[in-house]
C-alpha cells in the first residue's frame, strides 16, 4: 500500500517537505488554518487537501509538522496520543516541560518522534563527524536578513539551534559555562546573539545567529591540533589546512548535490516503516534544545 504522510502546515517549510516527499512517490495529505494555501499546495504534488489535522487520525501513516512553533506542544500531543509517527520541524517547542512531556508521551507510547535537525544530514557535517578527534575551537556564524517569518520565537530557537545540535552532535558533550549576549532589533525577542560556551574537554565555541544581517553566510570553522577545517553550507563545500613537514597542506571537499532535507525525509519515512532508528530522534537531539533554554535564561540583552 502507498505510503501517506499528513503535512500540517503549507507554509514555507511545509512547502518544501511536500515537494521532497511527492519527488519520492509518496502521497502527500496538506492541512492549514488558511484553507487556499492548503488546497493550492495540495494540488501541486498531486495530494489530498484535508480541513483539519485532527482528521489526519486515519489516513496517514506518519505526520510532519511544520506551524509556527508555538502551536507544536498541542498539535504533537494530539498525534502522540492516537499513535502516529512525527517529524517535527525545530524548535520541538518553546518550553522546556513541554518538551519533557513530549518525550514521555513518545516513551509511553512507544511513537517514533523526530526533530528537524537537517544540518546533521549535510555532507560537510557528515565527513567532520569522521573527522574531529579533539577540537580546541569552534567557531560558527549563521546570519541573514530578516526573514518576516518565525517571528514567535528569537534568533536562539530560529537559527542558533542548528548550531547548539551540530556541536552536541560533533562533540557530544555538554558545556560546563555559558556566555551570551544578544540585542533586540526588529522584534519583541533577540534578533541577534553572541554565545560563548566552554566544554569539559577544553574546547571553546564561539557563536554568532543573526536575523538583521544586510548578507548571508552559515559558516562552520573548526581548529583542532595541526589542523583547520572550515565548511561553508550553502556551497558545499568543505576545506582542510594542516601542517605537515613545515609546509601547508590544503584539501577541499567539494559536493555537487547538497539536500540535507532530502536525506532528513528518507530517514523519517524509513523510521515510520520501521526499517531503523533515527539519529535525530527527540532524545537524541533534546540536549541542544535544552541548551538553548539555558542560553535564553543566562543571556544579557543590551540596547
Amino acid at each position: 500500500m502507498e505510503m501517506r504522510i499528513g503535512i500540517v502546515g503549507a507554509g514555507t517549510q511545509g512547502k518544501k517537505h511536500a515537494y521532497k516527499l511527492s519527488s519520492l512517490g509518496i502521497e502527500v495529505w496538506v492541512t492549514d488554518i488558511e484553507e487556499k494555501k492548503a488546497k493550492t499546495l495540495s494540488q501541486e504534488v498531486g495530494g489530498k487537501w484535508v480541513e483539519s489535522f485532527e482528521d489526519f487520525r486515519k489516513g496517514v501513516d506518519g505526520v510532519i509538522i511544520a506551524t509556527p512553533a508555538t502551536t507544536h506542544y498541542t498539535i504533537a500531543r494530539f498525534f502522540l496520543e492516537n499513535s502516529i509517527p512525527l517529524l517535527i520541524e525545530k524548535p520541538l517547542v518553546v518550553k522546556r516541560e513541554e518538551g519533557e512531556e513530549i518525550i514521555k508521551l513518545a516513551r509511553k507510547r512507544a511513537i517514533p518522534v523526530l526533530v528537524g535537525m537537517v544540518e546533521r544530514f549535510h555532507p560537510g557535517i557528515k565527513e567532520l563527524k569522521k573527522r574531529i578527534k579533539e577540537p580546541i575551537f569552534i567557531e560558527i556564524h549563521r546570519v541573514g536578513p530578516f526573514p518576516g517569518r518565525s517571528l514567535d520565537i528569537g534568533v536562539v530557537l530560529d537559527l542558533m539551534l542548528h548550531d547548539l545540535d551540530l556541536l552536541w552532535f560533533l562533540l557530544g558533550e555538554k558545556p560546563s559555562s555559558i556566555e551570551a549576549i544578544g540585542a533586540k532589533v526588529f522584534t519583541t525577542f533577540e534578533d541577534i546573539v553572541n554565545v560563548r560556551l566552554s566544554f569539559p574537554s577544553g574546547c571553546v565555541s564561539n557563536l554568532t545567529a543573526s536575523r538583521v544581517s544586510e548578507e548571508r553566510m552559515r559558516k562552520l570553522r573548526i581548529f583542532q591540533g595541526r589542523e583547520y577545517y572550515s565548511l561553508s553550507f550553502p556551497e558545499g563545500e568543505l576545506k582542510s589546512y594542516k601542517v605537515k613537514e613545515g609546509e601547508l597542506e590544503k584539501k577541499t571537499w567539494k559536493w555537487k548535490e547538497v539536500d540535507p532535507l532530502k536525506e532528513e525525509i528518507i530517514e523519517f519515512v524509513s523510521t515510520v516503516k520501521g526499517e531503523k532508528k533515527s539519529h535525530i530522534s527527540v532524545e537524541n537531539v533534546y540536549p541542544s534544545l535544552d541548551l538553548a533554554f539555558q542560553i535564553l535564561e543566562k543571556i544579557r540583552i543590551v540596547g
